[in-house]
């Protein structure tokens, strides 16, 4: 077997470079596979060959490869392995005529082997692939290492031909080692303390291992190895009788290593830290890890390869080695950029265990680095981890208002923060209850309220409204306050407020809170920082003395910047173990306040700089233009805005193993989303690309705290991309947000992007809206043959109604496969203000632009979905209600989300916690324990007796609370508790109960009396409570049985599913207290309607309605011998009759290219039309759907499941059933019936509804027949007997 470690010449160790090989699982290692950078990379024997423009998906180039000589070709140089096991993937087509290609690999002691052969090639562009597992011996049967050359050749090789080749791709199927891997190293060292001295040792042939592959660090070495390794670099004479000896001693290796400064006349044994460890172990003998440490210390007198620092005890004047540290990593960083251009190996930064604080942005630019291909490594050493913050701690506080419980510091007036953390706990800026009063906008200024209290506020300047709207979380601030004819006018800051209430859609309209005053400070935990006066002021939560607090405020943005250009990156730099924590971000605080557009992105139409009307926000760490940048394990917390953004050209860059938490925005971002940029969005010049990049085994949580329209992972337009076993939580917005550009961009960079195997929970729950777990947008470079891979991953709690998967507009070529969607927890979605309730969805695919995508093989909890676009292939789910997983979902639930390697650094705690009941009706003297429901991952049940858990009445003459969350109720009257638990990494969840003393359930209202469903089809069942003082209760405790589980199921959520055809009953039970009410309704599993109603005659009114005269509201044309009638934003009417139990008929047409046309059943009232009661049939482009109206509330029967309709989904219709602009018969009424009212929808003779309507609120009186047609018109004529 070939030995991965690099061993030289004693004589060239000095004088050549390492070069390190990346060769990372799921990445391709030809790094020109695309031929964007000429023929870099390949070697060319009997060939020409030349760029030519328009690849294989007609962008960027290729190679045109001519063959002159027999067995010319193209070679790729490897270091392949035996027994490795790879992908390879390419494109290739001939210039003229058909023939074969094979793929060959060359070995190095000779011989070859063909990996493919004899593949049909023509003068059309094909793409290749198989997996290929090197063998240990050549076609000739000769032992072989597995390294060579790849080549391709057309026919036997001989022809003189030319040929186009592509998009080559070689990629691992399990991570490959490289030189300064851990995996290219003997395994012995892993977590040595000596791993990266053994490592340099190794790289420049100083050291060797063992004939096993194996280095023994806490073995002996011999004295003539040693001698032999400190002689190589500098001769010595004398050494000879060290040299002869068994072993050698630690004494001794420093007296040899004291003779080479003397001779050599340098300085090394200072800056060796052993041997200044005491005497005890001088005596003792040398360890092979001591004497990788000894030689390379000697080694960096003429190579420098380590760099220290120590933010406690180093000093910025010293020279950063072992035993003389700098202080600040900003000195380290400075000295490696003066040591890497002449630098033969890779560099090491050590920053000791501690805090380093900076006040400005730590940079490395490619523009002061050379091209060698050293790396840089910075990493961690000692007990815990070194932390770059740019926080500043505060201390010294005293009670300032002891009936609020108000505490204040001085800071400074040059303190500028807009985040507090105690004890590493994020605090909460003083915010109001709700919003504004009475309020009325206008966006010239502001609003009028009858608020006049704020013209109180001591600086009403630093008055910031919080929005929520739509998919965005908008802040603006308050430039003053008046009082005008008795109301309050609230001037805002400008130009902010113009962006924010002008943006589209999601314009801002009137805040849900507004914050950062000191009057607003009456809760536990809140802050609020007088800049003015230079105070801080804080309340301090229960559990917190504030006489010993950490208080941190940070103050800096950015914290580091490494870039590079397109034509230079930087390259070659990783982070392993680091913290990055404490920044902020001010320019909400400014002017121009949070004008966010989706995902965060600032948007600011009318801007007179084109270049900030749309934009990513700022980051804490910028990584611009960089080949090989990685972070692995390190921290990245309370940061200010985006953790870590990776911009321009972005290659063989890595993210794996980290923990992202307590972010105030997006944790990554991979790409910018500008998609009208060309070089961003579908660059043809390779350096411009985004790929090969791999994003995995993070653990993200807590992100967009502050702005909570971020996405946790956003990437722009990647290729050749790996994102998995991410496990992703408590996001307010989207999981991921992939791709930009909506229907706009047709195509674009993203190709074999592959989002695999991540665990996303508790994603949306928040009032941002319009979002899933994995959400995707615009087109990407997809094939219908190579799509983009959206598999295996473990979606669970989405808690939005747009659910799991969501292809946005203009989505193109994704294959969504082997998901699991576990709504197991989740009910009903609410819609954005609680008012909608919804079942979520496991897919979203809501416009004809969304087109050419898969979802097939998938697994749910629900089968809701939504499907409106082109040319999908969509299958529906597997589903099992109750999450009674088949093995094959139980295997991709076990496997997502974090690695076992990655999983022990980032034990469980409590992901998500929830009070089982969040109203507490008691009598007076009674007590409740409150019940705190906690998950940890995968919905697993999480102990808390082990979290830190606290209570507290915000008024205990009303109700108190005990240690252990024991509610007793002292008066009537209605209170809160307050609940907190504290988890590991300081993440603090905060819940609150209601408390209402003196009270009982006494009755329960269900939201159905029956319950009508389809086979497959889903409906909810939910109840509210009425205490004894008429006050509504939420009811969490409830339970629901089904009496025939053959004809229907029911979920813990009260979901119903019908299975068969069939009469059964749903029992319901409903506990508050020590109150249990029960409910029983009857359940019917039916059909949309019956064969034998389609003959079923009803009274011709034809002529009657097709008279302009017949009808009141709408616009009226006569057209044809009828009408066409068309609505805005009413209904329109025939006028002339109501009707009661009988059946229509007419013939009519829909003139229209969309909408939702629709006729009216039963309307009671001309004026008020859905607004009032009727039934309203819906003839949409996709489904046909029957919905109920009582007094302006909505039952939808038959419709789209997001409604979560009684009946089930609409009527499936895609043009087959009924065409728009094409005539067809219609039958159609209401027949009173003993228990209800059936409605009934015939088309040309076949029955699309016969639905019983028996549920309360049927319509069995008298009542008009009208339409809607809000887009286009709706045409009746005279009836022709059309069947």
């Amino acid at each position: 077997m070939k030995k991965r470690i690099l061993s030289l010449t004693l004589a060239s160790l000095i004088a050549l470079p390492f070069i390190p090989v990346s060769a990372n699982t799921g990445s391709n290692i030809i790094a020109n596979g695309s031929f964007e950078q000429s023929a870099e990379g390949w070697e060319l024997n009997g060939v020409d060959l030349i760029r030519s423009k328009g690849g294989a998906n007609s962008t960027g180039h290729c190679a045109k490869v001519t063959v002159k000589e027999n067995k010319g070709g193209i070679y790729f140089k490897n270091d392949f392995l035996s027994g490795e096991s790879y992908s390879i993937s390419f494109y290739a087509k001939l210039s003229k005529g058909s023939n074969m290609i094979s793929v060959v690999q060359e070995f190095d002691e000779g011989g070859e082997f063909c990996i493919k052969k004899g593949m049909y090639i023509d003068e059309e562009w094909r793409k290749y692939s198989f997996d290929w597992i090197v063998p240990s011996k050549n076609s000739q049967g000769f032992d072989v290492s597995g390294a060579g050359k790849l080549t391709f050749r057309i026919g036997s090789g001989n022809e003189k031909i030319s040929y186009f080749i592509d998009e080559i791709s070689v990629i691992p199927k399990k991570a490959l080692p490289r030189e300064n891997d851990e995996a290219s190293v003997p395994a012995d060292i892993n977590g040595h303390w000596a791993e990266d001295y053994i490592k340099i040792a190794l790289q420049n042939g100083l050291l060797l291992t063992d004939s096993k592959e194996n280095f023994n660090p806490d073995g002996k070495i011999s004295a003539a190895e040693f001698v032999t390794a400190v002689t190589a670099l500098y001769p010595l004479s004398g050494s000879e009788k060290y040299a002869s000896a068994g072993d050698i001693s630690l004494k001794a290796a420093e007296e040899i290593t004291e003779m080479i400064e003397k001779e050599h006349k340098i300085s090394v044994c200072g800056s060796i830290r052993l041997f200044s460890e005491g005497s005890s172990a001088a005596d003792k003998s040398l360890t092979r890890a001591q004497a990788a440490r000894i030689v390379t210390g000697i080694l960096e007198t003429k190579n420098r390869c380590f760099i220290y620092a120590d933010a406690e005890n180093g000093s910025d004047e010293n020279d950063g080695t072992e035993t003389a540290p700098y202080k600040s990593v900003k000195a380290a960083f400075e000295k490696y950029a003066q040591l890497q251009p002449e630098s033969k190996n890779d560099i090491y930064i050590y920053l000791k265990a501690g805090e380093y604080y900076t006040d400005e942005a730590l940079k490395l630019n490619s523009d002061k680095l050379s091209d060698n291909t050293n790396h840089l490594f910075v990493k961690s050493y000692g007990d815990g981890q070194a932390c770059i913050s740019m926080g500043v701690h505060v201390s010294g506080f005293t009670l300032h208002d002891a009936e609020k419980n108000i505490y204040k510091t001085y800071v400074g007036k040059d303190i500028k923060t807009r985040q507090l953390f105690i004890n590493g706990i994020r605090a909460t800026r003083a915010r109001s209850e709700g919003g504004l009063s009475d309020a009325v906008l206008d966006k010239s200024y502001g609003y009028t309220s009858s608020d006049t209290f704020l013209t109180a506020y001591k600086n009403i300047k630093d008055l910031e409204f919080v929005y929520s709207d739509e998919w965005t979380n908008p802040r603006c601030g308050v430039d003053s306050v008046s009082v005008e004819n008795g109301r309050a006018k609230i001037i805002m800051k400008q130009p902010g407020f113009k962006y924010a209430t002008n943006k589209g859609a999601s314009s801002a309209t009137y805040p849900i809170y507004y914050e950062n005053a000191y009057e607003l400070l009456d809760r536990d935990g809140e802050w609020y920082l007088d800049t003015n006066e230079g105070m801080l002021y804080y309340i301090p939560r229960m559990f917190e003395d504030i006489n010993s607090a950490d208080a941190i405020l940070p103050i800096g943005e950015e914290m580091m910047i490494l870039e590079g250009t397109v034509d230079k990156p930087i390259k070659n730099i990783s982070f392993e173990n680091v913290c990055f924590e404490n920044t902020t971000w001010m320019r909400p605080s400014s002017d121009h306040g949070h004008t966010d557009a989706q995902n965060n992105i600032l948007r600011e139409l009318g801007n007179p700089d084109p270049s900030q009307r749309e934009r990513l926000p700022d980051t804490a760490i910028m990584v611009r233009n960089a080949q090989n940048v990685n972070f692995q394990y390190c921290t990245f917390r309370r940061l200010g805005i985006t953790a870590l953004q990776m911009l321009g050209g972005i290659r063989n860059c890595s993210v794996i193993g980290n923990h992202f938490y307590d972010i105030s925005g997006t944790a990554i971002t991979l790409g910018d989303s500008d998609y009208e940029v060309e070089n961003i969005s579908n660059p043809k010049d390779g350096k411009y690309y985004i790929s090969n990049n791999k994003i995995s085994d993070n653990y993200i949580h807590n992100v967009a705290v502050d702005y909570k329209s971020a996405a946790a992972i956003s990437a722009g337009f990647p290729k050749n991309t790996e994102i998995s076993h991410n496990d992703i939580g408590e996001a307010p917005y989207s999981g991921f947000h992939i791709g930009f550009g909506w229907s706009d961009l047709k195509t674009s960079a993203i190709y074999n992007l592959k989002i695999s195997a991540n665990y996303l929970h508790n994603i949306m729950d928040s009032t941002v809206f319009d979002g899933a777990g994995i959400y995707l947008i615009g087109g990407t470079g997809g094939t219908e043959d190579n799509p983009n891979l959206v598999s295996r991953n473990y979606i669970e709690n989405m808690r939005n109604k747009h659910g799991a998967l969501y292809p946005d507009e203009g989505s193109t070529f994704w294959k969504m496969t082997e998901n699991v969607i576990d709504y197991s927890d989740v009910a009903v979605h609410g819609g954005k203000d609680g008012s909608s309730p919804a079942s979520p969805k496991w897919l979203h695919i809501w416009t004809w632009t969304i087109h050419d995508n898969q979802a097939v093989n998938n697994w749910s909890t629900t089968p809701v979905m939504y499907e409106a676009g082109t040319n999908n292939k969509i299958e529906a789910a597997h589903v099992y209600p109750n999450a009674e997983w088949p093995k094959e979902a139980r295997e991709v639930i076990d496997e997502s989300g974090l690695e076992p390697e990655y999983e022990k650094l980032y034990p469980a705690t409590v992901q998500y916690a929830r009070l089982v009941t969040k109203e507490y009706a008691i009598e007076k003297g009674k007590q409740e324990k409150i019940d705190i429901k906690a998950h940890g991952r995968k919905n697993q049940n999480y102990d808390i007796s082990g979290v830190p858990v606290y209570y507290k009445s915000l008024n205990p003459s009303i109700a108190s609370v005990d240690k252990d969350g024991i509610i007793t109720g002292n008066a009537v009257g209605e209170t809160k508790v307050i609940c907190y638990l504290l988890t590991y990494d300081k993440v603090l969840i905060e819940l609150e109960a209601d408390v209402f003393v003196g009270e009982r359930l006494n009755s329960v209202e269900l939201n159905r009396t029956s319950v009508s469903v389809m086979k497959d089809a889903r409906t909810m069942i939910s109840g509210k409570g009425i205490t004894n003082k008429g006050r509504q209760i939420s009811l969490p405790n409830a339970k629901f049985t089904i009496e025939n589980p053959e004809v229907a199921v029911v979920d813990k959520q009260g979901n119903i599913t019908g299975l068969k055809n069939g009469k059964t009953s749903l029992n319901a039970s409903f506990t508050v207290a020590d109150v249990t009410i029960e409910k029983t309704i009857p359940v019917s599993v039916i059909s949309y309607g019956f064969e034998e109603t389609g003959s079923a005659k009803g009274t011709d009114i034809s002529e009657q309605i097709s008279k302009k005269t017949s009808w009141e509201g709408g616009e009226i044309t006569a057209s044809g011998g009828g009408v066409q009638i068309s609505t805005s934003g009413s209904a329109a009417y025939y006028s002339k009759q109501m009707f009661g139990s009988e059946l229509l008929e007419f013939d009519m047409k829909i003139n229209a290219s969309g909408g939702w046309p629709s006729l009216v059943l039963g309307a009671a009232d001309l004026e008020k039309g859905i607004d009032g009661t009727c039934y309203l049939i819906g003839f949409k482009k996709d489904i046909l759907e029957l919905q109920r109206f009582n007094n302006g509330v909505r039952t939808a029967i038959f419709a789209d499941a997001s409604l979560n309709p009684a009946g089930g989904p609409g009527y499936p219709n895609k043009g087959t059933v009924f065409e728009y602009g094409k005539k067809y018969h219609i039958t159609v009424g209401r027949i009173m019936e003993k228990d209800g009212v059936r409605v009934i929808l015939n088309i040309d003779g076949k029955n699309i509804f016969d639905y019983l309507d028996s549920a309360d609120g049927y319509i069995d009186c008298d009542g008009y027949f009208g339409v809607y047609a809000n887009s286009g018109n709706i045409e009746f004529t005279p009836a022709t007997g059309r069947k």
